[in-house]
């Protein structure tokens, strides 16, 4: 997977190797830079991890509310970028949720201060690159026929929903993983959110969004992981993104 990574973009070369230097999960590596703190880590539990959130605290050991979950948990180079902190020296965690029902949450920690890299782009490059090798890897299985995932022809509505390009800052789970609503200009705007699960399943819409700030509980989500929802704002979509549940279950 590596390799194929540097064969479609050389450029990225220098990158990639400062990612591949960060920590390895359970830990994290942490960089403050000019403002937006950066979280990367490598997994050493390639297909065991169901979901990744980042969570953040004033605290270091309670308080912590999730701003975001990882759209692809599973990768091996991962990272996430908190634009907006509302305290520079913010403490940071991961939830790790993994497919036997288990979940671990990481050491908390501060972020250190780095002014010469921009690692937010570079976590960008490389989710595009993941994002583009998923792409390759399914257009070969379609036309080899070898074995794999099964080859069902896109419909126009698989068509018109592409990935989302990043964890979303609107909706995402607290620290109970109750999911908070947070949208833009409330008054100003009309807003409807549509919720499905993670193969398209209509669940139920909130058609008017009348407060700036909410939050539904998890048990209107009746199973653990991933949900999508779609926001739109008069009418047009604002957003598309998706959310991760962990099971109900006691620390291994």
């Amino acid at each position: 997977m590596y390799k194929s990574f540097i064969l479609l973009i050389p450029g990225v070369f220098f990158s990639f190797n400062l990612l591949i230097a960060q920590a390895t999960l359970p830990d994290f590596t942490l960089k403050n830079t000019n403002g937006r703190i950066n979280i990367l880590w490598l997994n050493q539990y390639p297909g065991h991890v169901n979901g990744i959130s980042i969570q953040r605290s004033y605290d270091s050991l309670k308080n912590f509310s999730s701003i975001a979950s990882v759209l692809h948990p599973q990768n091996m180079i991962n990272g996430y970028t908190d634009n907006n902190p509302p305290y520079p020296h913010m403490y940071y965690r991961l939830f790790i949720g993994f497919d036997t029902g288990t979940y671990i949450f990481t050491v908390s920690k501060r972020p250190e201060l780095n002014s010469t890299i921009d690692y937010s782009s570079i976590i960008s490059e490389v989710n595009a690159l993941y994002e583009k090798s998923l792409e390759m890897n399914s257009g070969k299985e379609k036309k080899t026929g070898k074995p794999g995932k099964k080859n069902i022809p896109d419909t126009d509505t698989d068509a018109a929903v592409a990935k989302p390009p990043a964890p979303s800052k609107w909706i995402y789970t607290d620290k109970s993983y109750n999911i908070v609503i947070r949208l833009p200009d409330v008054k100003a705007n009309k807003y409807r959110v549509k919720f499905l699960t993670e193969d398209n399943r209509s669940l139920f819409e909130l058609k008017h969004v009348s407060d700036d700030f909410s939050t539904l509980e998890k048990v209107n989500f009746k199973n653990a992981g991933w949900y999508k929802f779609e926001i739109y704002k008069d009418e047009l979509l604002f957003e598309e993104n998706k959310f991760f549940i962990p099971k109900d279950v006691k620390k291994p």
